[in-house]
């Protein structure tokens, strides 16, 4: 599903995520939400829905949104429950600095089923933290 660049806002983003959580039968999910305006506060029911349908290879794409650390740790949280094995996460210029990292890692630990994790960090800003994270080979580069 891409919907980059379009109008769809937090409610969109809510009854995606309340209708990902009632679908079981779904491998893989790929979401472009790339250039979307606003706020990303539905991220948090995104994943929780995403994590409910345990849903195996997530790729989200929020490139160039106002996506913020806190939306991210929301996000990896509710869709590490669902211990997919793949995840692919597009934060190419958004404001996220890394400071969620240390959260999402123990989030991501819970996920024992992760084989495979990355992450385009292209064009953000990270602190210290994050770059511990990947210096350490804890998060995709």
């Amino acid at each position: 599903l891409d919907v980059s660049s379009t109008l769809v806002g937090d409610d969109g983003l809510q009854v995606l995520g309340e209708t990902l959580a009632l679908l079981s039968l779904l491998r893989a999910v790929t979401l472009g939400l790339g250039e979307l305006q606003g706020c990303m506060s539905a991220l948090d029911v995104l994943g929780t829905g995403i994590g409910a349908a345990k849903v195996a290879t997530v790729s989200v794409e929020l490139e160039n949104t106002q996506a913020t650390d806190a939306d991210i740790e929301l996000l990896v949280r509710g869709i590490a429950s669902g211990s997919p094995t793949q995840i692919h996460l597009g934060l190419e210029g958004t404001n996220v600095t890394g400071c969620c990292m240390p959260a999402c890692v123990e989030a991501l630990r819970q996920a024992s089923d992760l084989e495979d994790l990355s992450i385009d960090w292209k064009g953000c800003c990270l602190n210290d933290t994050a770059v511990a994270c990947l210096a350490n080979g804890v998060l995709g580069g």
